[in-house]
């Protein structure tokens, strides 16, 4: 299965790709260099890697606490900018990148975390992402501060991994939008039980959704208002810290057919818009005002008060 098989379930935009319309990223920051090579895992067997230059301070104490003060810089924006690290700022795209590592070489590996740094999986919790923010801090069960781990070497395993488990999700997405039970093949790929697929469909469609939630929430997604020059402030998804936190993000848009988070400019209400995303500098209007004529009612009240 693959892209023909999504762009029939919708998954994909007019140009065939996986790609939502997120407005924010916390962060997802990119090395100035990254690099092949071997690391030790829990039991010293050294592992293919892609190994991230991180700053002298985080050196001295690995693996690297997600303290939120791990980033604090003196002499600028953060430690990670000191050494060269750098914000990105076009981050539209990365799942239909991610999803082409799932049968990818070590160098295909090496350029994608070149373009978009690491994953920042967290090498003690399960299913977790490694973020130095205060909304990513947990509580043991002790009381005491129960600290997320970060190694700078990801196995290339991780990302194949993951990738074929977001590839096998669509596929799985896109049998259960037809009605037609999920493999046991994919099953298995996703983290589930080959027997899922003897299940009704909408108890599938349940299991499916629940590894998709429980990524989504370990991302730390969050809704997220900014207020520029606008009558109205703006809403975004904040997607998080690094690119694994917005692939579960695009993902689930591209899942639901949600093209973006929008307000309203009639009644200045937030929605989900499923058909094309906005032009820029044109109105947009929730369903709701559609069916009520919010174009004549708009421009009614300009007429009136003129």
């Amino acid at each position: 299965m693959g892209w023909d098989k999504w762009d029939l379930a919708n998954f994909t935009d007019e140009n065939s790709h996986l790609k939502a319309y997120i407005q924010k990223t916390s962060g997802i920051w990119v090395p100035p260099i990254v690099r092949l090579g071997k690391w030790p895992n829990i039991e010293n067997k050294l592992l293919d890697c892609v190994l991230f230059p991180i700053p002298e301070e985080w050196q001295k104490s690995l693996p690297v606490k997600n303290d939120p003060f791990i980033l604090a810089s003196e002499n600028g924006e953060n430690l990670l900018a000191d050494i060269g690290w750098q914000a990105k700022k076009d981050v539209e795209g990365v799942l239909d990148d991610f999803v082409k590592l799932a049968d990818s070489n070590d160098d295909e590996i090496l350029e994608f975390t070149s373009k978009w740094g690491p994953l920042w999986l967290c090498v003690k919790h399960r299913e977790c992402i490694w973020a130095p923010l205060p909304s990513s801090i947990k509580v043991g069960y002790d009381g005491h501060i129960d600290y997320c781990l970060w190694f700078p070497a990801e196995p290339l395993s991780f990302y194949r991994f993951y990738a074929k488990k977001v590839k096998a999700i669509l596929d799985a997405a896109a049998l259960l939008v037809e009605g037609k039970p999920v493999p046991p093949s994919l099953w298995k790929a996703i983290g589930w039980c080959e027997n899922e697929s003897e299940w009704d469909i909408s108890i599938q469609r349940f299991f499916l959704i629940s590894t998709v939630n429980g990524w989504l929430e370990a991302t730390g997604t969050t809704l997220w208002l900014e207020w520029g020059n606008e009558n109205y402030p703006t809403l975004h998804i904040d997607t998080g810290w690094g690119c694994f936190s917005r692939v579960w993000v695009e993902l689930a848009q591209c899942l639901s057919s949600a093209k973006q988070l929008c307000v309203c400019d009639l009644c200045h209400q937030p929605y989900i818009r499923k058909d094309r995303k906005p032009q820029k500098g044109r109105k947009n209007y929730c369903p709701t005002c559609r069916s009520k004529n919010a174009k004549q009612r708009v421009y009614a009240q300009k007429r009136s008060v003129k």
